[in-house]
């Protein structure tokens, strides 16, 4: 680093230019970004497009970074990347440790076992900052937000190395920003080829395509470095421009907050580079002298908040998923202002007596901080794999799930097996499974009490907590699924699957996107939990609501429609109408003249039926 350049919240140069000292309004930016990510994450209705924060933070890291670099080079011809290395070690570190150390302590203390099991491999993913690609395709955990962190700290590996030689190859500044400007453009274009509709996980939590965003931050910082007198032109004319672009830029960014949608096909189309590029548009009209933009975002709160938004981002989501509806009580707003005091007071503290410390050197200097990192390092994984270690009465809670379920585990070895997963309309069938089925042998695992599906339904009170077997139920789904080795897996549920939900402290209405997309992504988790892509995995349709009430059969038509979609976005799952067999025409069909469908459901002819047609439609 530049001797005697000051520095920011982020351990590096305040701003590239024009001005040499602190800008209060980088931090204000800061403040906003974070504030979007925590509102979204808090309830995803009120700012769908909340995520979007993370964009302005890359853009400012690709900015402020290569602004360090690039006037290092300029002043004494080379880049110590050693140091700069171990000063992003500085600052990032030693909160990241504690608040993994801190998800380790609460997951033991309050987790249910189930999550404790999908919570080792993202805990020690976040550890060496891999998150965001051991994330991709992988139901949500405390530590998931760690994915933008390791981002961050894989392009601060790599970026400095082909910054400099980029830049030994590239004297003239204007082939420079063209340079970085074409692989950003690459990394767009890249981000749309690697798009899919049904799975945007790919496209948005890779590396290579979220560079974009990066690069176009160093883009600017080069050129920023290069021009300071283009920058900021203090004439009434250009500030009158730079004030009008400013605020139009941060205007749109707002409204994308509360408006744009995780799976817009126009994000990943165009829509990510352009939310990049109002971000530098508000950097450039902030840098102007005496930009009433940058007095607005640097006054009040704001920079105080920007100061420990790293904190705040850090420590935000683990609290989060810790302080729930379930065990607070609370819901809506007074649960947000809890989640957010708890926050504060964590962030401003690690700020206090832990980064600020280690980043000045007072504390753990020179090599110390080498030995430090390599006790606390291993200390840490340790704790994580201590506290998300399988419960000692891990297979007697699946036993007591079990007995009240079926699953055989002996039968004909050559003979095709189907086992039949689910909740209320799964039990039904278990019941009265018959072993085997034109040379089909069956099974079937189902609950009265657990539902599938993520948080717990919002007709439930407040205060209620599933039971120790419901929180089992995923382990038992696995170790039902590992003894009986399927090869098709029927998923059957009922009009339930459709209720209303509280997930993390948030109320998702039933056909909401929201929980739409909470639904489909525990659907492919249970795919893969109990057999993934070796096994066939069917949907089966919600069962005939014959004589329900209308609620329940509105319900059940919005499940069935949420499992249509899934299966359209999926070409490896099959969906089958059970209703259609039940009660073809709305009308109950008959067996010898006897419904198989009456006012309380099944009848026991109805359940041989429909194991027969599962199994003619499994193997079609």
């Amino acid at each position: 680093m530049a001797s005697g350049a000051p520095v920011g919240p982020d351990g590096v140069i305040a701003a590239v230019a024009p001005s040499t000292a602190y800008l209060p309004w980088l931090d204000g930016l800061r403040a906003v970004a974070v504030a979007a990510v925590m509102l979204f994450h808090h309830d995803d209705a009120i700012a769908p497009g909340g995520f979007l924060g993370v964009d302005v933070f890359f853009v400012l890291s690709g900015y402020l970074i290569t602004g360090i670099l690039r006037r290092e080079q300029q002043q004494q011809d080379r880049v110590a990347l050693l140091q700069f290395w171990v000063r992003r070690a500085r600052r990032l570190l030693p909160a990241l440790l504690a608040m993994l150390a801190m998800v380790a302590a609460i997951a033991w203390l309050a987790f249910p076992d189930h999550e404790l099991a999908r919570l080792r491999p993202d805990a020690l993913a976040a550890l060496f900052y891999v998150e965001n690609w051991y994330h991709i395709g992988r139901g949500t955990t405390a530590v998931s937000h760690t994915w933008s962190l390791a981002v961050e700290e894989q392009w601060y590996l790599l970026w400095p190395v082909v910054f400099v030689a980029l830049a030994r190859f590239v004297r003239d500044w204007r082939a420079l920003v063209v340079s970085i400007g074409t692989l950003a453009l690459a990394s767009a274009i890249w981000t749309a080829v690697l798009f899919d509709p049904n799975d945007a996980d790919r496209a948005y939590f890779g590396t290579d395509v979220r560079a974009q965003a990066l690069l176009i931050g160093s883009a600017f910082a080069v050129f920023a470095t290069a021009r300071p007198d283009l920058v900021a032109r203090s004439s009434s004319t250009a500030l009158g421009v730079g004030l009008g672009a400013g605020l139009g830029a941060i205007g749109a960014l707002v409204v994308a907050f509360f408006a744009v949608d995780f799976d817009s096909e126009w994000l990943y189309r165009g829509g990510l580079g352009c939310v990049a590029l109002a971000v530098v548009v508000v950097l450039w009209s902030c840098l102007q002298a005496d930009n009433r933009l940058a007095g607005a975002l640097g006054a009040g709160p704001l920079p105080a908040i920007g100061k420990v938004s790293y904190g705040l981002y850090l420590y935000h989501w683990p609290l989060y998923w810790w302080l729930d509806a379930d065990r607070t009580g609370l819901s809506g707003w007074w649960l947000f202002a809890l989640r957010v005091a708890a926050t504060s007071t964590v962030a401003a503290a690690s700020y206090r007596w832990l980064e600020q410390p280690i980043r000045s050197g007072g504390r753990v200097a020179g090599w110390r901080f080498g030995i430090a990192l390599v006790v606390a390092v291993p200390l840490v994984g340790s704790s994580i794999m201590f506290a998300t270690r399988a419960p000692a009465n891990a297979q007697e809670l699946a036993r007591v799930h079990l007995a009240f379920s079926r699953v055989s585990e002996s039968g004909p070895s050559d003979a095709t097996r189907l086992l039949v997963v689910g909740d209320q309309a799964a039990l039904v069938l278990a019941r009265q499974a018959p072993s085997l089925v034109d040379g089909v042998w069956t099974s079937a695992l189902g609950s009265y009490s657990c539902h599938i599906g993520p948080g717990r339904l919002a007709a439930d009170s407040a205060a209620s907590r599933r039971s120790t077997t419901c929180q089992n139920l995923d382990a038992s789904l696995q170790a039902a699924a590992d003894g009986f080795d399927a090869d098709v897996v029927v998923v059957a549920v009922g009009a339930s699957f459709g209720a209303d939900r509280i997930v993390r402290g948030v109320t998702m209405p039933m056909g909401s996107q929201a929980l739409t997309r909470q639904l489909h992504r525990s659907l492919d988790e249970l795919q893969s939990r109990v057999g993934g892509d070796a096994v066939r995995f069917v949907i089966a349709g919600v069962p005939c609501q014959l004589g329900a009430s209308e609620d329940a059969q509105r319900r059940a038509g919005l499940v069935d429609e949420v499992l249509r979609q899934y299966v359209e976005t999926r070409s490896s799952v099959r969906y089958v109408d059970v209703a259609a067999h039940q009660c073809p025409g709305g009308e109950a069909a008959t067996i010898d003249g006897d419904p198989i469908v009456d006012l309380s459901g099944l009848t026991e002819a109805g359940i041989r039926s429909t194991w027969e047609y599962l199994v003619e439609q499994a193997r079609a």
